[in-house]
């Protein structure tokens, strides 16, 4: 690729990034995962806190390189355990699925009537589900692994 190729193409970006900015509302709300105890925080952001001149390294993709390599080592891993019978025996599948569910950031959920929600259409939500969908949901509750104890969703789109 030429230089005058790559200096058209930063034109093109920054000129993206600026129709970007003057769509940016005053405040903005945004969901991030706190990493030390994984579980959901809102935070707001302002165009200020966006705007700035300098270089920007991405390091976004060290974070789903790492979740490859697990999945590729635990898929290895699963081939080499089902290869001796007498250990596959003692391989749990939950455990497998828990490992997966929390280094991708999956999310366990429930449908089932809650008297103290006033929630009492589960059978309905439930038989709107296709198994080749994806699905935003909205679910209240909270999720304790100790109690098996899982969000519980209330309305589907």
């Amino acid at each position: 690729m030429g230089i005058s190729n790559m200096v058209g193409r930063g034109n093109r970006e920054q000129g993206k990034l600026r129709r970007l900015g003057s769509n940016f509302g005053a405040v903005e709300r945004i969901k991030t995962i706190d990493e030390k105890y994984g579980h959901e925080v809102f935070i707001e952001i302002t165009k200020d806190d966006l705007v700035g001149s300098g270089r920007l390294y991405p390091v976004g993709a060290r974070h789903f390189a790492e979740q490859a390599k697990f999945v590729q080592e635990l898929a290895q891993t699963i081939a080499t355990v089902n290869a001796v019978p007498s250990v596959a025996a003692h391989i749990s599948g939950k455990a497998i699925a828990k490992a997966l569910e929390e280094n991708l950031g999956w999310h366990s959920y429930k449908i089932t009537d809650s008297l103290f929600y006033g929630q009492f259409r589960s059978s309905d939500l439930y038989a709107c589900l296709q198994s080749d969908k994806a699905y935003h949901v909205k679910w209240f509750g909270f999720r304790i692994g100790f109690f098996s104890e899982y969000h519980n969703i209330y309305a589907i789109s």
